[in-house]
């Protein structure tokens, strides 16, 4: 019974080395190839995260730069409105020069209109401040409203 046995498990029940080879190497060859793959998907997924890390670093300075350009943007603005505010005082100024310099011309216009109508001449007693009164009766006559000294003593 024992060599039965011995024949049944030789011929029957023992797997050979070829058979193994057969079925194990095409699983073996498939692992290699996912194997494989994956090492390649790994190497491009890092070769992605340094590229993103590089972006990400590009990024930051391009939005620093864009911010420091925005704040000197706001400060010229603010120049700029601060300039047009003394531009506008300036104009409200050169207007009132403009105002005054018709009054002084209109005024310089008529003194050529004036006419003399009549002169005196009055004389103060030496180093005194007072008019004699020869004096004060000239300047009354040659005022419109007669005897108004306008408080000249």
């Amino acid at each position: 019974m024992t060599l039965v046995m011995a024949g049944a498990l030789v011929g029957g029940g023992c797997a050979t080395k070829k058979y193994v080879r057969q079925t194990v190497d095409p699983v073996s060859g498939k692992l290699d190839q996912v194997a494989q793959q994956s090492n390649k998907q790994g190497q491009t997924l890092d070769e992605t995260r340094q590229t993103i890390q590089k972006d990400e670093t590009e990024l930051s300075a391009t939005k620093e730069r864009a911010m420091t350009a925005d704040n000197r943007a706001g400060e010229a603005l603010n120049k700029a409105g601060e300039a047009g505010t003394r531009a506008d005082a300036a104009n409200q100024k050169a207007e009132q020069v403009g105002r005054d310099l018709g009054d002084l011309r209109s005024t310089v216009a008529n003194l050529d209109d004036y006419k003399q109508v009549a002169q005196a001449t009055v004389n103060f007693k030496f180093n005194g401040d007072k008019l004699a009164s020869d004096a004060k009766t000239q300047l009354d006559q040659m005022s419109p409203i007669r005897g108004n000294t306008n408080g000249i003593s």
